[in-house]
């Protein structure tokens, strides 16, 4: 009888823990899943922003410098919203995007550059940001300051997948302005 009781007492204890590791297990999995649809909806909401920037990027001088403005915000919102998505660093570059289409080189830096105390350490972001910053030189036929930025990215990023790019960027840039030996010593340091 003891022994009978024993064992039925253990067994009680047995599907107490398995009913905790259970009910824990549900747990786990519904915030998971609750996870998963924030970034679920984080990700249509900036493919969303993104299509509607396509359309107006087609032809950026026949649209109103209004609808500029309201893609802007709605970035900005779309940041503020959804602060810590994995996809607000791309919400950013998309931002500064925009300004880049309206020739509002200064003002895309700007955004460009936030993302340097957003991200700080964060190699990949970095590297892109710096990127789109020298982009906006090329733009502006400013290419002094186009080529202080992409040896920026070499020197202080050069593993991420942008700084391995970089010289292949500088070599092109070199050759296609007949400076060959500047050239060579670009694709020398790609290799």
């Amino acid at each position: 009888d003891e022994v009978v009781r024993g064992y039925l007492v253990e067994i009680k204890h047995g599907l107490n823990r398995m009913a905790n590791i259970v009910k824990n297990l549900f747990v786990y999995v519904g915030l998971t899943l609750a996870d998963f649809k924030g970034e679920y909806i984080a990700e249509r909401k900036l493919i969303k922003h993104n299509q509607e920037l396509q359309k107006i990027s087609r032809d950026p001088g026949a649209v109103p410098s209004t609808a500029f403005d309201i893609m802007f915000n709605k970035y900005r919102k779309y940041i503020n919203d959804f602060s810590e998505s994995q996809y607000v660093s791309s919400a950013y570059i998309y931002m500064g995007r925009v300004r880049v289409l309206e020739k509002e080189y200064e003002e895309a830096r700007a955004v460009f550059q936030e993302m340097f105390e957003r991200f700080e350490g964060n190699d990949k972001v970095l590297s892109q940001a710096l990127s789109e910053i020298g982009n906006t030189y090329v733009l502006q036929k400013d290419q002094e300051n186009a080529l202080k930025i992409y040896n920026q990215i070499i020197k202080d990023y050069p593993f991420s997948d942008i700084g391995m790019s970089a010289p292949l960027l500088l070599a092109e840039y070199h050759y296609g302005n007949k400076e060959f030996i500047k050239a060579k010593e670009a694709f020398d340091r790609a290799i």
